[in-house]
């Protein structure tokens, strides 16, 4: 799976989106290689209920700071807004306004996290409580990094930036797993909240140091209408929720050793959907650029299609010819039973991915009309996999089926809103 992160808003164009696609994209880059070697070394560390238990909490994490992301786009146009019109003291007294807020909110989802910790616990199955506790320390701080994520691409930061998604990247490879060597679930999450603690204190560090200097393009940025905000948020969130979501239910319904086959089955596909999930950060804005300024998006559209479904297709080729072996790789021989639902499940995050890079293109180009149909994409899938969890194998292929009428949505709305080429890129 690959960790939710805010994408640039579909804005006017800017002489800088070059080195925003350079500099985002690089560091997303890391941050998802980094996760992909996390489930790799927690293979070859944990057992089988060990594994399920992590991944279970680790996507209720990823899932619960979604509105934190989807917050950040909203704190980066304000602090845009701010700073171009008011200036750096107006921006100062904004940043410590929405600061306070956040620590709020972390705070009570620290504290929620601990007091529902033994009900959480049994609800998923989970040995140790204490490994929710720690969860919710994770979350806790992930909120409050987010919303300084915001603050620091309204600053036009992105150098910054790109440092946070790496940071955090080599935090929770190094942590993570040294911390689940030591003390298995629950030294898995108080390693990720070290890790994640050190991002927050780069964040605010970054943000002191350039809090005079605020970007010379806010105007533009803060003059996106809220239709264009929400839709690329709502995207972002459904997107993320369906990449999550089974290893929870499947947490939930199956008994621990079973949830964890499902767990490394799972994590062969979404190896490399994380991969490629960087391109739609570097897509949208080369679409807005080019949209904005006249000229066909067909060509780099084609491109990003081709760079994803590339690797999509040969990771689903050698799970279909070779998925003893690429299991083995992937999670360890001791996972081999898992290699029964590896295929449906790599399909399935391939046919997500290319969805994923699709609605990325549409948001970009603000065709807003795909978005309730994506969600209602969403919404059919979980329902319908909620009434089809009588096996793993039942679950995977209404995953994989699920995944690919989101992707015949997103299809459907890029050859309805097709363009005539205007232009040499």
């Amino acid at each position: 799976m690959s960790v939710p992160a805010a994408a640039a808003e579909p804005v006017a164009a800017s002489p800088l989106s070059a080195r925003v696609a350079a500099f985002v994209g690089a560091g997303t880059l890391v941050l998802n290689t980094a996760t992909f070697l996390v489930y790799f070394g927690i293979a070859r560390l944990a057992t089988h209920e060990t594994y399920g238990d992590i991944l279970a909490l680790l996507s209720v994490v990823f899932i619960g700071y979604v509105p934190a992301v989807v917050a950040s786009l909203t704190v980066a146009r304000r602090i845009a807004l701010v700073a171009a019109q008011a200036g750096p003291a107006a921006t100062a007294r904004i940043e410590r306004e929405v600061l306070r807020r956040t620590y709020a909110v972390a705070l009570a989802v620290l504290a929620a996290g601990v007091v529902a910790r033994a009900p959480v616990a049994a609800l998923l199955h989970v040995a140790d409580p204490g490994a929710v506790g720690w969860a919710a320390a994770a979350l806790a701080i992930s909120i409050v990094f987010q919303i300084q994520r915001g603050m620091i691409q309204g600053l036009e930061r992105y150098r910054g930036l790109a440092l946070s998604y790496a940071l955090e990247g080599a935090g929770r490879f190094v942590f993570g797993l040294l911390g689940t060597a030591l003390a298995g679930e629950s030294g898995f999450f108080a390693g990720i909240a070290l890790a994640l603690g050190a991002v927050a204190l780069f964040n605010g560090i970054e943000l002191v140091r350039h809090r005079s200097a605020a970007g010379t393009s806010g105007a533009a940025a803060a003059s996106e209408d809220a239709r264009a905000s929400a839709a690329t948020a709502l995207a972002m969130a459904v997107v993320t929720v369906l990449s999550l979501y089974d290893a929870i239910l499947v947490k939930h319904w199956f008994a621990p050793e079973t949830a964890g086959l499902y767990a490394a089955a799972a994590v062969v596909g979404r190896a490399t959907y994380s991969m490629v999930a960087v391109i739609p950060a570097i897509l949208l804005p080369r679409v807005v650029h080019l949209t904005s300024g006249g000229r066909s998006t067909a060509r780099v559209l084609g491109a990003s299609i081709a760079a994803t479904a590339a690797p999509m297709l040969l990771a689903t080729a050698a799970v279909a010819l070779l998925p003893h072996l690429v299991m083995a790789v992937v999670a360890g021989r001791s996972f081999d039973a898992a290699t029964a639902y590896a295929f449906p499940l790599s399909l399935a995050a391939g046919t997500l991915a290319l969805a994923n890079l699709g609605t990325t293109y549409l948001v970009a180009r603000r065709r807003f009309a795909v978005v309730p149909w994506l969600l209602a994409a969403g919404l059919a899938e979980i329902a319908w996999v909620s009434l089809a969890h009588g096996s793993l194998g039942a679950v995977a292929w209404a995953v994989c089926a699920g995944h690919a009428a989101t992707l015949v949505v997103s299809g459907a709305a890029l050859l309805a809103s097709r363009e005539r080429p205007r232009g040499r890129e």
